[in-house]
């Protein structure tokens, strides 16, 4: 169809919001606040997205977004404006499960000689990366965070930030990450520059209750918040759009898209060139794997460090330290190492007391890597998968979480463990 350029009504309009996420919501309270009449659509049967939260033995796990630090100033307003009750971070442990050990995650890089380089180069080429938002910096910081930290001897800032990047899901450091991503997570850890406090808490802080429960809060205020609903078109006409559902049409004058395009792009009425647009936004997906587990030290935030591994890239070899992120409640030890599968090929790995593990993946080939802790006797044991989708060129696609079994099925103690994988577009 030809698109034309319409007149817009000033006044209140109709505004249908897709997506049920913080960002979806957070438009819809903006759009409501300045006089608007908004209708959230969530296809999900709860709101918060890649912010939900699960409650396991009376705790609430975060299954996606989960901490503040001093850089999240516009997301604590939101919190006082709300009245959402914060709480201090437990403290940061690096577990070495082969070791048993728990060791306070190495900030070396804020005492090195490679930090004031940062500092110069943050200063040249990429000043504004502690604003929100990406755009200003995506250009100075394209190149893979691999070859982005070789070319300006920053290693050690791989060894700090590192091990917490890979946890909460971003990405691998020895991947095609662009040095964008790293470095907007470094910058937002608040340990680069100084912040004010916020809510009370010098450090880190988080929502008490689970991080779902602020974005409840934001939904509670709307008007209009249906969730369960799925969008099937999407029709742009003269006097508005039309959006079908499966439980019905809805009519507006405006529609806001709070999702990934790739997933809304097959409703849509769009043209050639907003379609090629669309695919140029890479997404990878995001997934969490809760179980419950003991084995681990109570009292701590962890990053689960498995054995390091080998990767190639061109003629030269590095090892890098991958890293699962894990909140542990109760005491126990772990006697089992992790264990990494380069790739998903069916075959069965031995846990103990005849525990095992076994990749059910039917595509051979495909990336998949896992890392798993197990105690004697009861062999419970917590486990976490990695998967990329749409990947970069020359990487292979991924296994889906889905894929993974445990035999025999555990019986979990007091601990309980929570793993993700973070969405981005680029």
């Amino acid at each position: 169809m030809h698109h034309t350029e319409i007149s817009r009504p000033r006044g209140p309009r109709r505004v249908i919001v897709v997506g049920g996420g913080p960002s979806g919501l957070a438009a819809a309270r903006e759009l409501e606040r300045a006089g608007h009449r908004v209708t959230v659509l969530e296809e999900q049967d709860t709101v918060a997205g890649k912010c939900r939260s699960l409650e396991i033995g009376g705790l609430a796990h975060d299954l996606g977004g989960h901490i503040c630090t001093n850089r999240y100033e516009r997301t604590a307003q939101l919190m006082d404006e709300l009245g959402v009750r914060t709480e201090r971070t437990t403290r940061y442990r690096v577990l070495d499960v082969e070791r048993r050990t728990a060791s306070r995650q190495a900030m070396s890089f804020l005492r090195d000689p490679a930090f004031r380089r940062y500092r110069t180069l943050r200063e040249r080429e990429f000043s504004r990366i502690a604003e929100p938002g990406l755009a200003h910096s995506a250009r100075a910081l394209a190149a893979p965070v691999a070859d982005w930290l070789a070319e300006h001897r920053l290693q050690s800032m791989a060894a700090s930030f590192g091990p917490g990047f890979t946890a909460a899901g971003y990405g691998y450091l020895d991947d095609d990450v662009p040095a964008l991503y790293f470095v907007k997570y470094a910058e937002m850890t608040g340990l680069l520059s100084p912040g004010p406090e916020l809510l009370g808490h010098e450090g880190s802080f988080t929502v008490a209750g689970g991080f779902a429960t602020l974005w409840r809060r934001v939904a509670a205020e709307l008007r209009d918040v249906r969730c369960g609903v799925r969008v099937t078109s999407v029709e742009r006409h003269a006097d508005g759009v039309r959006v079908r559902t499966d439980s019905g049409p809805l009519a507006a004058d405006e529609l806001v898209l709070a999702v990934a395009p790739d997933r809304v792009l097959p409703a849509l009425d769009a043209t050639d060139r907003e379609r090629d647009l669309a695919g140029r936004v890479r997404s990878n997906a995001y997934h969490t794997t809760v179980a419950t587990a003991s084995g681990l030290p109570g009292d701590a935030f962890y990053f689960l460090a498995p054995t390091p591994r080998t990767v190639r890239r061109g003629a030269t070899a590095s090892r890098t330290t991958t890293a699962t992120r894990t909140a542990t409640y109760g005491p126990s030890t772990p006697t089992a190492a992790p264990r990494t599968s380069p790739r998903c090929c069916g075959r069965t790995w031995p846990g103990s007391a005849g525990a095992s593990r076994r990749c059910t993946c039917t595509s051979r080939g495909r990336s998949c890597r896992t890392s798993a802790a197990t105690t004697s006797g009861t062999a419970p044991w917590t486990a976490s998968t990695r998967s990329r989708a749409g990947p970069a060129p020359g990487t292979p696609a991924a296994c889906p979480p889905s894929s993974w079994s445990s035999a025999p099925s555990p019986t979990p103690r007091t601990s309980s463990a929570a793993t993700s994988r973070r969405s981005r577009a680029h």
